[in-house]
């Protein structure tokens, strides 16, 4: 077991060999999963760690920070980073499209896009090789609590209310909503994207 701070993220490399904590200290661990040792300096913040993704490729590491359900004012710029893995150095990659704390973030599989959503229930989808947003922000209704993408364009989104959404990334439709009770804590896509699981 690996025993950290506690705190809302945590995420495996693609090769299995990293697993990244975030805190409630503001920081970010990472361990070597063989050996259960952490690897590297940590990464420091200046807000509780919400939410953290490896890229596809592993070269980069995703955080977000903030308060879960507060609409207290951050703009993304100061709430989701994006770090090189190998020398744990800032990416300049310039994010923007939310005005409150970002909960949830996620690649990709191909890693061109990177999901992140937000305590207002707004989900913006980024160009990961200029940061641009693509397409209009999409609208869940309630605070986004945890993101998922799919292949084939798919996103799946789980609000703080307990509902699961899902858009098409494409055309930002939105092409289902699973009603659910409560907190919802995690969305996932089959690796062949047919299948979610909540």
């Amino acid at each position: 077991s690996i025993e950290y701070a506690g705190g809302a993220g945590f995420a495996v490399s693609p090769d299995g060999s990293l697993l990244a904590t975030g805190s409630r200290d503001g920081t970010v661990t990472l361990w070597d999963v063989a050996t259960r040792q952490r690897r590297g300096r940590e990464i420091t913040l200046d807000h509780d760690v919400r939410s953290v993704a490896f890229s596809p490729d592993g070269r980069l590491l995703v955080t977000s920070e903030g308060e879960s359900g507060v609409a207290t004012p951050m703009d993304t710029a100061t709430s989701v980073h994006v770090w090189d893995l190998a020398t744990r150095t800032p990416v300049d990659l310039p994010l923007d499209g939310h005005t409150t704390s970002v909960n949830a973030v996620a690649f990709s599989p191909g890693g061109e896009v990177l999901a992140t959503g937000d305590n207002a229930g707004t989900v913006v989808l980024h160009d990961t090789r200029t940061g641009a947003t693509v397409g209009p922000p999409l609208s869940a209704g309630s605070a986004v609590v945890t993101l998922a993408l799919g292949g084939g364009d798919l996103l799946g989104v789980g609000t703080q209310r307990g509902d699961s959404l899902i858009f098409d990334v494409g055309s930002g439709a939105q092409l289902a909503s699973l009603p659910g009770e409560g907190f919802l804590s995690s969305v996932a896509f089959s690796p062949d994207g047919l299948q979610i699981a909540v």
